[in-house]
């Protein structure tokens, strides 16, 4: 369990309140979060990210340009805890 630890603590962190033994968001960059949770001797995780794709209204090929900003993730991370709750009850039955 030491690597799920040393993974955790490399990255930004948010702790997660009455969830398995222990659970923390975990936010890489703009367009990626994690949710890990340890309970007894298993890690499950669910991982969401985003990106976008675009193309530069130049017609040039070399200049790409300011895209557009990676959408905020932060308010789907409600949805990814309880989804997480109801995977972790499912699997207990």
């Amino acid at each position: 369990m030491a690597g799920w630890v040393r993974a955790v603590t490399s990255c930004c962190r948010e702790s997660v309140p009455d969830l398995g033994d222990k659970a923390y968001l975990v936010t890489r960059d703009a367009g990626n979060v994690e949710l890990r949770v340890l309970e007894g001797g298993a890690v499950l995780s669910l991982h969401l990210s985003a990106s976008t794709q675009y193309q530069s209204a130049d017609d040039e090929e070399d200049v790409v340009g300011d895209g557009p900003d990676v959408p905020d993730l932060s308010p789907y991370q409600p949805a990814m805890i309880s989804d997480m709750r109801d995977l972790m009850s499912s699997l207990k039955h």
